[in-house]
């Protein structure tokens, strides 16, 4: 009897240390997504520096669609918002590529400067990490055939140049550099042709170009690659939606303007083309209705 007793102590001692151990975080849930950091989608061609993405990607399935995330002129793709971002929708099994562009810190001015060296370095990077993004695709469950860009700030001027202006492009900066423009700073690791479904702007700069003095007249073929407008028509299929935050104190009200007449003349070109207002800031908000509707809207576009 006391043998049994004592067994029936020692059994509950260890029920309850196995418990403590659960709680402790031993025993916790499978997370959701898995991710994979520091991969090389770029080489400037100078040889000198390695341009970087990281991918979060659902830990089952195969066939899912793909996201490249492009941040902000002040931001990196290391920032906390980004971070939370791409976590939330590979928590929605998506794949995400979220890219470090070459971009960051640069002023508008200083972009077109040189006959636009650094625009161009950020464009060329922007279609090295879809065409990477493409190719790689299959090895995180992802679909290539299913990519959507998302852009903010910044990264949406470059993101939306990327997806409107495809291929073209890429001919326009080359025609540029045979009259003397500037050379491409930035070679791919894959040479793949992107190929998009969709873009999704967050606060997007997509005419800050609009505010430089004497651009158009100036430099006329710099502002015919940069010129939105000069792409309606050539990819009537794709999906464009701007999202603007409700409290955002950094971008101006003519150029909200300027955007949402944009989406009226796509609209007008028979794209799948619209905007909505949420409750943000000029980043990422991720509290509440703000947040809900950004994935309403990002999904909306990735899921097609």
């Amino acid at each position: 009897m006391i043998h049994h007793v004592r067994n029936m102590f020692m059994l509950v001692v260890v029920s309850l240390l196995l418990g403590c151990s659960q709680e402790s975080g031993v025993s916790e849930p499978d997370p959701e997504f898995l991710t994979e950091t520091d991969l090389v989608y770029a080489q400037t061609t100078d040889g000198v520096s390695s341009l970087l993405l990281d991918v979060y990607y659902p830990i089952a399935g195969n066939g899912h669609p793909v996201l490249v995330l492009f941040h902000g002129g002040s931001g990196d793709r290391k920032s906390s918002d980004f971070v939370e971002f791409s976590s939330r929708l590979a928590g929605e099994d998506v794949v995400v590529f979220n890219v470090s562009g070459p971009y960051r810190g640069q002023s508008p001015q200083g972009l077109v400067n040189e006959q636009g060296l650094g625009l161009r370095s950020g464009l060329e990077a922007a279609r090295c990490a879809v065409r990477y993004a493409r190719q790689q695709a299959g090895q995180y469950g992802g679909d290539g055939a299913r990519i959507t860009i998302v852009g903010q700030s910044a990264g949406g001027v470059f993101g939306a140049l990327t997806v409107l202006g495809g291929e073209e492009i890429l001919e326009k900066w080359e025609a540029f550099e045979a009259t003397g423009g500037p050379a491409d700073q930035v070679q791919c690791v894959e040479p793949i042709a992107t190929a998009v479904q969709g873009f999704v702007g967050f606060n997007g700069a997509y005419f800050v170009f609009n505010s430089i003095a004497g651009l158009p007249e100036e430099q006329p073929e710099l502002w015919d690659i940069i010129n939105l407008y000069g792409y309606i028509g050539n990819h009537p299929t794709l999906a464009v939606r701007f999202l603007f935050g409700n409290a955002d104190v950094q971008t101006p009200g003519w150029h909200i303007e300027q955007s949402s007449r944009f989406i009226d003349s796509l609209q007008a070109a028979g794209y799948d083309a619209d905007t909505a207002v949420v409750s943000a800031g000029h980043n990422f908000n991720f509290q509440g209705a703000g947040w809900d509707k950004t994935l309403e809207v990002v999904l909306s576009v990735v899921r097609r």
